[in-house]
């Protein structure tokens, strides 16, 4: 069963309706159960600028949804709220308005910008994950190969001009280009080394796919695991070493299960079977690849109701 009122999950989702059961056009609140996923909601909070939306449902799922023509959240007092994706730059009124209705958000504000702030981190996993440099640090690098993203999105469908950069020269014309862009140069720079992952294959465009899993966590506990790489155009490989694959996972888990209670870590395989954490991801921010909607949030609810019995 669902927790009580004083403990409630519902999430917020907009754009395509992730939950499999249809298509959603403007936003809403959904409350959460592991069996029937009810929704009596109002769409967004008024600086999204939501009047109303709508919701085609018979597809796979087992749920229904409601949406109201108002344009203010209401939702019970003593909730645990999803935001299915942070309003950035907004992620603090977000935090007020919920807080203003009686509940919480599942990650903070303050344990939001700890994960997407990925120099606030990046020394936890020291020896587990490639170091990350800014933009001052250029001078200082070293010839090699070289990623390159914003602190929040990366443009790595432009892979060979705006993403990867093959040495030094091509990192600072990389460099200059993002700080350019529309997107990203209003975000920090992320300079990594380039890591030579296990390929499973290559895009349209020749830029290459690693074999890479997303999990979620939810206070150090794995809700679900999976392959990051949707579909079946690349496959779906397993693990060359499972011990080296399930070693990473708790030792990653145990240096940052603290920063945030809904945290997403991706893991990539290097040729020779040992793995590397990628980045960490906002729970409530992240897409879920291959995992199961339907699982995913009935383990989330299950974790939160172990809590409060």
């Amino acid at each position: 069963m669902i927790p009580t009122a004083e403990c409630s999950i519902w999430l917020r989702v907009a754009g395509r309706f992730d939950l499999t059961i249809g298509e959603l056009s403007g936003q809403l609140w959904l409350k959460l159960s592991p069996s029937v996923l009810s929704a009596d909601g109002r769409p967004g909070p008024r600086y999204h600028g939501f009047a109303h939306g709508s919701l085609s449902t018979g597809h796979r799922g087992r749920g229904r949804a409601i949406l109201h023509g108002s344009n203010l959240v209401e939702i019970p007092r003593g909730s645990l709220v999803v935001p299915r994706f942070r309003s950035i730059p907004f992620g603090a009124e977000l935090e007020q308005e919920v807080l203003s209705s009686g509940s919480r958000l599942v990650n903070s504000y303050r344990e939001h910008r700890s994960i997407a702030d990925l120099y606030s981190w990046v020394h936890l996993l020291e020896g587990l994950t490639a170091p990350a440099y800014g933009v001052e640090d250029i001078p200082r690098l070293p010839e090699g190969a070289y990623f390159l993203k914003g602190e929040t999105n990366s443009k790595k469908a432009d892979w060979f001009t705006s993403a990867f950069a093959p040495d030094r020269e091509a990192l600072l014309q990389v460099a200059f280009r993002l700080m350019a862009d529309e997107l990203i140069g209003s975000q920090k720079l992320v300079i990594r080394p380039f890591q030579d992952y296990r390929a499973i294959g290559e895009d349209v465009t020749g830029r290459p796919i690693f074999h890479e899993r997303r999990a979620f966590y939810y206070r150090g506990r794995l809700l679900s695991e999976a392959h990051y790489w949707s579909g079946d155009e690349y496959g779906r490989p397993e693990p060359l070493q499972l011990e080296s694959y399930a070693a990473i996972q708790a030792e990653a888990i145990g240096r940052v299960g603290e920063l945030a209670p809904f945290l997403v870590v991706d893991y990539a395989e290097y040729e020779d079977g040992h793995w590397s954490v990628v980045e960490l991801n906002d729970g409530p921010m992240a897409g879920l690849s291959e995992n199961s909607p339907e699982a995913l949030w009935a383990a989330l609810n299950a974790a939160v109701d172990s809590e409060v019995i």
